[in-house]
């Protein structure tokens, strides 16, 4: 992944290296290969001469603008530049809103990107809003059943239940699945991202034959294009330990908690992302597998 676009950039760079349309295409592109192979400094300094006011809103239109900015923001946010991230992405939102309205599907999708990196942060009622804004937007701009407004409202649930716990965002959850799953099909990434987000609910329901069951369909590989700043691969096996050590597997399952744990700690995870998965090791109670 990538390497056909940064063949394409050296090509753009020798034939026309002043045609902005081309510059634009390849370094978006560029910089989407890099954040989901957890190169984000080559993904930040492939955008970073993006960021001039000679390529505001205005001036390169609305869907190569939201590609750069939103990537940049991506970027920074996955090397936990988070204050960064939220600053850019807070710019942007007043130059969209200025440019194209309150209520357009452009808007919705900066605040859409903000409550991710507000979720990722762990601020979790700041995320909420974020992803309420950015639901209403896309409900009354793209539809209900929309692609981008049934991604947006599985994002709101997982905030939910982030923040909120497994009882009362259980409902949202389930809702989120279903309409991901019958859009997408079971198989896709963000499908997948909220199978993962219902086993964990369900576990800390003691639900736990349910969330074995959408478990085994989960494949940390295709989960990278819904969330590339997370190591799915850790996350995954952390929870299928959880499960093994819940069914009776105990040591199989405590020695993939562990190694999850180390590999997230690894990757300078966040620790709400990593707390649980050490509390399970000490037996606890069923408690949030995903938030501290």
């Amino acid at each position: 992944m990538g390497g056909g676009f940064e063949q394409a950039e050296r090509v753009r760079l020798r034939l026309l290296p002043d045609d902005t349309a081309w510059l634009l295409r390849t370094r978006n592109s560029l910089a989407w290969c890099y954040v989901r192979l957890n190169r984000n400094q080559d993904a930040l300094n492939a955008l970073e001469p993006l960021m001039g006011p000679q390529y505001s809103l205005g001036n390169i239109g609305a869907l190569e603008w939201q590609k750069t900015r939103l990537q940049y923001a991506l970027a920074l946010a996955n090397l936990t530049r988070y204050a960064d991230a939220e600053s850019m992405l807070k710019d942007s939102l007043r130059e969209v809103q200025q440019v194209m309205g309150e209520n357009n599907h452009i808007t919705g999708l900066v605040w859409d990107y903000l409550g991710e990196i507000y979720q990722d942060a762990g601020r979790w009622s700041e995320a909420i809003d974020a992803h309420q804004h950015a639901y209403s937007i896309m409900k009354a701009s793209v539809g209900e059943n929309a692609r981008s407004t049934l991604v947006v409202a599985a994002e709101l649930a997982f905030s939910d239940y982030l923040s909120r716990g497994a009882a009362q965002a259980l409902p949202k959850l389930e809702a989120a699945h279903a309409s991901l799953a019958g859009k997408f099909g079971e198989g896709s990434a963000f499908t997948q991202q909220a199978a993962f987000y219902l086993a964990a609910a369900m576990v800390d329901l003691d639900r736990i034959t349910e969330a074995a069951q959408l478990m085994e369909g989960v494949d940390a590989g295709s989960l990278t294009p819904a969330d590339p700043g997370a190591d799915w691969a850790a996350r995954v096996s952390g929870l299928k330990g959880i499960l093994l050590m819940r069914q009776g597997q105990v040591d199989q399952g405590r020695a993939q908690v562990s190694e999850a744990i180390a590999r997230l700690t690894a990757e300078k995870a966040p620790a709400w992302m990593i707390q649980p998965l050490q509390a399970a090791l000490k037996g606890g109670a069923p408690h949030s597998l995903v938030r501290d």
